[in-house]
């Protein structure tokens, strides 16, 4: 199985933290209906746009996955009383080749907020998961907190 890295970028930039928004959006977009086919193992919401690390199904291609987490985003937004799209146009899905581990590439992914200055350590923002979280391996202290599903 493969693994791809999903980055969907937001029409406009939104303040997740704001609101209920980052809250339902996370739980939109990590669902497991979304992913029936494929397993998310990270994700991660920032104000620019949703990143995702995703391994994919045998019966999965690249254009339904993007569609179905659009589609559940766009649900959310509405829920949300969103005006406009929640998508802008685009977005990537890149196959990972070469990485060591997919646990590597997940703690790349899911740092993303600490690099943006958003937060000064992972366990300080609230909108991101691994599915590393729920198992019974040891992880750093600073990540055991911050699952949102």
């Amino acid at each position: 199985m493969a693994l791809y890295r999903v980055s969907l970028p937001f029409a406009e930039r939104l303040d997740p933290l704001q609101g209920r928004r980052g809250f339902v959006l996370s739980r939109a977009l990590s669902d497991r209906r979304v992913w029936v086919n494929s397993r998310l193992l990270a994700w991660v919401l920032l104000p620019d746009g949703w990143q995702g690390l995703v391994q994919s199904g045998a019966l999965d291609s690249p254009d339904i996955r993007l569609n179905r987490v659009r589609e559940a985003g766009e649900r959310a937004w509405a829920q949300l009383g969103g005006q406009g799209g929640l998508w802008a146009f685009g977005g990537h899905l890149t196959q990972l080749a070469g990485v060591n581990t997919p646990r590597e590439a997940g703690r790349e992914l899911v740092l993303a907020p600490v690099r943006c200055g958003l937060a000064r350590r992972i366990a300080d923002y609230p909108f991101w998961d691994a599915v590393w979280l729920d198992a019974p391996t040891t992880l750093p202290a600073h990540t055991s907190s911050a699952s949102t599903t």
